[in-house]
């Protein structure tokens, strides 16, 4: 784990860590970043990215989010490693632009992967092959076992 780096804001002297920025992002709430244009977000009932193929570019306004926790795994400039835990709603590339401009340099996402959304994680997923080589019954008792702790977890009461 390697994070010596430190960088200069845009506006003022003072030098501080990368990682010690990135960790500042993580407030219980955001004011929030604008959706990018190339979002499925509806603006007057057209979906941003179709706006965006026709090479049209419009206001779009900060929405409310919550980063509950930003995770750092490594920082060897130019790339930083980390786990994001926010709530929908967080455009995850925006955030890293976002990070880049503040700290006077230009940030973009190189690799994006969702772990958990709601109350599904990646723990849960079963490769293809293992999909593949279930027997008709195992699977069968997988997917119910897998849908009632789901859907007992989001079910008020947990009854089903």
């Amino acid at each position: 784990r390697r994070i010596p780096y430190t960088v200069s804001p845009v506006h003022g002297e003072q030098r501080y860590p990368v990682s010690e920025y990135i960790l500042s992002q993580a407030s219980p709430v955001c004011p929030g970043i604008p959706a990018p244009m190339v979002s499925a977000i509806k603006k007057d009932g057209k979906k941003l990215y179709e706006l965006a193929r026709k090479g049209i570019e419009i206001e779009r306004e900060p929405r409310p989010i919550h980063i509950s926790r930003i995770n750092i795994h490594s920082v060897e400039l130019p790339e930083a490693h980390f786990t994001v835990h926010c709530s929908k709603g967080t455009y995850i590339r925006s955030l890293c632009s976002d990070i880049g401009t503040k700290l006077g340099n230009v940030g973009t996402l190189k690799n994006l992967r969702r772990i958990e959304s709601g109350k599904f994680s990646i723990n849960d997923a079963v490769t293809l092959d293992e999909l593949k080589n279930m027997e008709q019954s195992d699977l069968a008792v997988h997917m119910r076992k897998f849908l009632v702790d789901k859907l007992a977890s989001i079910i008020p009461g947990g009854n089903l």
